[in-house]
């Protein structure tokens, strides 16, 4: 429960840096599959497992797209700023 909190407390006080909001995003999928491990290992289940695996999949797709909207704004306007993202429309 730590590491959720400590993921989304970075995610509502990042207002200027992009990677620093995706890392505190991903720490707070991280937090939530260990979580579900947890709860899987306690109940004697696997669901909780399948469960962990669905949501680091679901991270891994998240950081990629993440990761190539933050080149596109890097090189549209030469830094990362969520402020600037807003040039990237169409």
């Amino acid at each position: 429960m730590l590491v959720i909190g400590i993921g989304l407390l970075g995610v509502y006080l990042n207002e200027q840096n992009f990677l620093k909001l995706m890392m505190c995003l991903e720490l707070s999928f991280l937090g939530v599959g260990l979580l579900a491990i947890l709860v899987s290992l306690v109940k004697l289940n696997v669901y909780g497992q399948i469960i962990a695996l669905v949501i680091l999949t679901i991270a891994a797709a998240e950081a990629a797209v993440g990761l190539s909207i933050l080149v596109v704004a890097y090189r549209v306007n030469n830094h990362i700023s969520l402020a600037e993202l807003n040039k990237l429309r169409g």
